[in-house]
């Protein structure tokens, strides 16, 4: 017996984005009939190697992760290494990987003047990288920096 295969095309229109294409698209093929209930959830994806551009980008894995969180699931994402010769060959190769796109990445983000520059200092259990970084502004007290901090 044939497998059903579902598709959906890249044209969009000010009705429909690609996220809410890819919801329903998520929905036609049944996968809101699936008992996510406290259930965890793996998101399989690579997380790109240097050079690699054919790789899941952030905003569809959100896209999927919500879907799984509006039905009660506990999504993560998940890796795997790979067999040929490359950035995800081994696990220490696969996480160094991983940190020089963070870090790329990390260079793109735009801080306000005098911001000083960010530093990852962990990942969380779920590979996900927390950023500290501290703030100052000349002639601010803590309250006022405080307010500057949130509404920039």
């Amino acid at each position: 017996m044939a497998s059903k295969v579902f598709f959906a095309d890249l044209r969009t229109n000010y009705r429909e984005n690609l996220q809410q294409k890819l919801t329903r698209l998520l929905k036609t093929a049944g996968m809101g009939e699936i008992d996510f209930d406290n259930k965890f959830v793996a998101i399989k994806l690579h997380f790109g190697e240097p050079g690699n551009l054919a790789y899941l980008r952030p905003n569809w894995a959100k896209t999927v992760a919500d879907f799984i969180k509006e039905r009660g699931g506990k999504p993560f994402l998940t890796d795997c290494n790979t067999l040929y010769v490359g950035g995800r060959k081994n696990a220490l190769d696969h996480m160094d990987s991983a940190m020089v796109k963070l870090s790329s990445a990390l260079d793109l983000v735009q801080l306000p003047d005098g911001t000083g520059t960010p530093m990852i200092m962990e990942l969380s259990m779920d590979m996900l990288p927390v950023m500290y970084t501290s703030v100052d502004y000349e002639g601010m007290d803590i309250y006022e920096l405080s307010d500057f901090v949130e509404e920039t």
